[in-house]
């Protein structure tokens, strides 16, 4: 059974802090043997989403937005792209976080739209379920 290790930054690391934490964590995990049997996955902000990007470029660490609209796109004003992120190489998108419910209502209806695009771009959705 493979371990999944994921890590949801909220609205913590500037795009130059999670620079630096990929550079280091990549250091302290001393190379590809680290990641047999498990997948690393990091969800930071939207602004930091780039530079995770960038830096786990030739490694197996694996990212993904921490929300996404749950079209493919258009007029929807400070969301997130499910297509631009898989072009920038996210193969997760964190779904249905509590605070998501919580604070922004989100409705099982619409974090179930949210899914069904997520699979149809050939993501993997990372469903939360409770806290």
């Amino acid at each position: 059974m493979k371990k999944i290790f994921a890590a949801n930054w909220k609205l913590n690391k500037a795009p130059s802090d999670a620079r630096k934490f990929v550079q280091e964590f990549q250091k302290l995990t001393g190379g590809d043997s680290f990641y047999d049997g498990k997948d690393v996955l990091i969800f930071p902000q939207a602004f930091s989403l780039e530079a995770v990007s960038d830096e786990s470029k030739n490694t197996q660490i694996k990212f993904g937005p921490q929300n996404i609209y749950s079209e493919k796109s258009g007029a929807f004003t400070g969301e997130n792209s499910g297509e631009v992120a898989k072009m920038m190489g996210a193969e997760f998108i964190l779904i249905g976080h509590s605070e998501r419910r919580q604070i922004f209502q989100e409705s099982d209806e619409n974090l179930n739209a949210k899914t069904k695009l997520v699979q149809s771009l050939n993501l993997t959705p990372v469903f939360c379920i409770g806290e």
